[in-house]
């Protein structure tokens, strides 16, 4: 489904409350988590558990995925393009059909010396089929929530006993900012970018990243 989203200002200082919980390394793991997870924490997570075994993670094959199914404008208008998500449950009891329930998101951004501007955004939500491999995961398959008329079908054909908690991760506006807010910041550090700053929205204040 693609989606035109409505930005709002956040807190940048959520980082310190994110918690694991279903990210693929808990010890709650054999179960889909019915818990939505802050995307950041997994990724944090993910980081550490890389430095000792280098593979491919399931979380940068969707990134990898998401930005190369966004619509062509915005590959080709925009400077920088990043994703952001919410996990809404995960089932790892098959390792040939690893599944991953999702708000998945890919901003677009523009710049102003060392300000990203966000310009876009397209909206993915739905279930990654993920297969495990000797180097990680790779993408089976991708369940999309298509909009339109029937869309509260379609959630409940594709995120099934999750519907509600797709539902409510989706309607929590500051709690989405504010995981995109450490996303970002994540992904400038780590990728070694100029960028100290984030418009969310054209004309708000800009967050530190």
């Amino acid at each position: 489904m693609k989606q035109t989203k409505q930005l709002l200002t956040l807190a940048a200082a959520l980082l310190s409350t994110l918690w694991l919980t279903g990210c693929g390394h808990s010890a709650t793991e054999q179960e889909a988590d019915t818990t939505a997870v802050d995307s950041a924490a997994c990724e944090n997570t993910a980081n550490q558990a890389d430095e000792a075994t280098p593979v491919v993670t399931w979380q940068s094959v969707i990134e990898d995925y998401l930005v190369a199914h966004v619509n062509k404008d915005m590959r080709q208008k925009w400077l920088l393009l990043a994703p952001c998500y919410t996990i809404i449950a995960i089932d790892s009891s098959d390792g040939n059909n690893y599944r991953v329930w999702g708000n998945w998101w890919v901003y677009a951004y523009d710049h102003v010396d060392t300000k990203l501007i966000t310009s876009m955004a397209e909206g993915f939500p739905g279930l990654f089929h993920l297969k495990k491999t000797t180097d990680g995961f790779e993408v089976k398959q991708f369940d999309l929530v298509e909009e339109g008329r029937a869309i509260d079908e379609n959630v409940e054909r594709i995120f099934g006993q999750y519907a509600d908690a797709y539902w409510e991760a989706n309607a929590n506006q500051e709690r989405n900012d504010s995981v995109r807010c450490v996303m970002m910041s994540e992904y400038v550090r780590k990728n070694g970018l100029p960028y100290t700053e984030l418009e969310l929205e054209s004309g708000e204040p800009a967050v530190k990243l």
